[in-house]
């Protein structure tokens, strides 16, 4: 033990990952019952026409649709769900998202605003740092932010093998000639 400090244990981090995964559940089950009314991205995503995103709603309006159209049309089969069920799912998704990447610290990634608010508000930043992170370890996966510099950041790597090197001031440049 260090001066004053007390160690973080993992059996102490398990009880607080498992509570913030039953929070997420109890999220859940209040979209289900329609509790609360959150998610304004999410209903976005919902109510757009799959064939014709932009064409019925402007910028500035509710329900605006601010993303590409295949987009859209991936989830064409989950705007046959009532919204109840549609934001339900996407939280479990979201959440499922935010588990995997946090892992037993969860709990505390919850507790930041961003996060939190993203999965109040059912934003894809959580998939979206899922696939960049998930990118690295099956670099198949950086394809699905194709669209955005972000995302397919892995992509730059993919083809050349080993082409990450530290410099001395310990930061990573790409050499694009190895």
């Amino acid at each position: 033990m260090t001066a004053g400090r007390t160690p973080i244990r993992i059996t102490t981090l398990r009880p607080i990952r498992d509570g913030a995964i039953l929070a997420c559940a109890i999220l859940v089950v209040a979209h289900l019952t329609g509790f609360v009314q959150t998610g304004v991205d999410a209903h976005s995503y919902w109510s757009s026409h799959p064939l014709d995103p932009y064409g019925s709603v402007r910028p500035g309006q509710f329900d605006a649709y601010f993303y590409a159209p295949v987009f859209t049309q991936l989830l064409g089969p989950l705007h046959l769900l009532p919204w109840s069920w549609f934001i339900a799912l996407w939280t479990v998704l979201l959440s499922a998202a935010l588990v995997w990447r946090a892992g037993l610290w969860a709990g505390f990634a919850l507790l930041a605003v961003p996060v939190f608010a993203d999965l109040t508000v059912a934003n894809i930043h959580l998939l979206l740092a899922a696939a960049i992170v998930g990118g690295f370890r099956w670099p198949w996966l950086s394809t699905c932010g194709s669209s955005g510099s972000t995302p397919s950041a892995r992509s730059l790597e993919t083809p050349i093998p080993r082409s990450w090197s530290p410099s001395r001031s310990g930061s990573v440049w790409l050499r694009p000639w190895s």
